[in-house]
């Protein structure tokens, strides 16, 4: 029985158009490899990870927000292939209350996730990221009625080897 499930599994991902070759996922990748740091707006720190998963078809971000204050946040981001909509996903999940689910363009050099609150927050969100080998610069922005507005929201990390 175990048996079926492992091939049917495996026919299921060989047929879902998993697609780790789109140019919006390989630019993604460049988050994979060695820890990041840096800060929300000015004052709170910030550490992540990335790491490659499902023979490189999927790459997750584990990482805390408030490094080092009395109540730090655990996030866990996971970016991979829908293959109902041709495009690289974002799931992203903020201590134990509150998950967002999205999907990552590009426009030139940025990437741009538009993502909804699953559970804990019912927004709608938008977050440009410029990525460079070793910087990451975000700016986020939440839509009210009908428009993206800034939420005065910055992170910017650098890669620490």
């Amino acid at each position: 029985m175990i048996s079926l499930a492992i091939l049917f599994a495996a026919e299921a991902a060989s047929q879902s158009g998993i697609s780790n070759d789109s140019p919006v996922f390989q630019l993604c990748q460049r988050l994979v490899g060695g820890k990041w740091e840096g800060l929300v707006n000015k004052d709170v720190h910030i550490e992540f990870q990335f790491h490659m998963e499902d023979n490189g078809n999927k790459f997750v971000g584990i990482g805390t927000i408030g490094v080092g204050s009395a109540h730090p946040l655990s996030v866990h981001s996971s970016y991979g292939w829908d293959p109902d909509t041709k495009q690289v996903y974002y799931l992203d999940q903020h201590g134990y209350d509150s998950v967002y689910f999205g999907h990552v363009t590009r426009e030139g050099s940025d990437l741009v996730l538009d993502f909804k609150g699953l559970a804990g927050d019912p927004g709608h969100f938008e977050s440009r990221v410029t990525l460079g080998k070793d910087e990451y610069e975000a700016s986020m922005s939440a839509e009210k009625d009908g428009k993206w507005e800034p939420m005065g929201l910055h992170i910017k990390l650098h890669r620490v080897k």
